[in-house]
């Protein structure tokens, strides 16, 4: 019997001439999903399987692949990565980072790559700090006194700014680093 999710679709590969197979982000973790005739016109998917949306599917599980039967819905986000290049740069950030770092399936880490994949920042890299802290705060894994004591308000800044008014904040490239290098350690403990 067919079960059905969401899943934020990351990626997707054509398979054969007709096949895609798509990574994905959804209520059972990151899975990898097949979809019959999804490249092909007469299959009905096309543009349906982009990355960035977000896909409602009925599925039947077959090894580690996810076989998809049907599609309950779809909400489309991909148009957002065609408005702009540099908003193409952020989502596919986003979507780099989702794929890497989300292991199992949280209903609040979900929506935090949903809001970051709608909200580009005015600056790239304060935004991408700025979901990483998210994160690490979702999954219980934040420590402000992990960071150096003359980078904690600016990291405590970061956490409650709000996404689009980051750029008010002015960091050095040494404080960036000091503080990217902080959240790998932190990130790298879920290895």
């Amino acid at each position: 019997m067919p079960a059905s999710s969401e899943f934020l679709i990351l990626r997707r590969f054509t398979v054969g001439d007709d096949d895609l197979l798509v990574k994905a982000y959804g209520q059972v973790g990151r899975v990898k999903l097949f979809v019959p005739k999804g490249a092909s016109v007469e299959g009905g998917y096309v543009g349906l399987f982009e990355p960035f949306n977000i896909v409602d599917v009925s599925y039947k599980q077959s090894g580690q692949v996810l076989l998809v039967k049907d599609i309950r819905r779809v909400v489309f986000l991909s148009y957002l990565a065609l408005q702009s290049y540099s908003g193409f740069i952020w989502m596919s950030r986003v979507g780099e980072f989702v794929e890497k770092w989300f292991f199992q399936y949280e209903p609040e880490l979900f929506s935090l790559a949903i809001e970051y994949l709608q909200k580009e920042p005015n600056d790239h890299e304060l935004g991408l700090l700025k979901l990483k802290l998210s994160y690490l705060q979702k999954i219980g894994l934040y420590k402000l006194e992990s960071f150096q004591v003359g980078v904690r308000p600016i990291v405590n800044r970061l956490l409650e700014e709000d996404i689009s008014k980051l750029s008010r904040i002015r960091l050095s490239k040494k404080q960036v680093l000091e503080i990217e290098k902080t959240i790998d350690t932190q990130l790298s403990s879920l290895l």
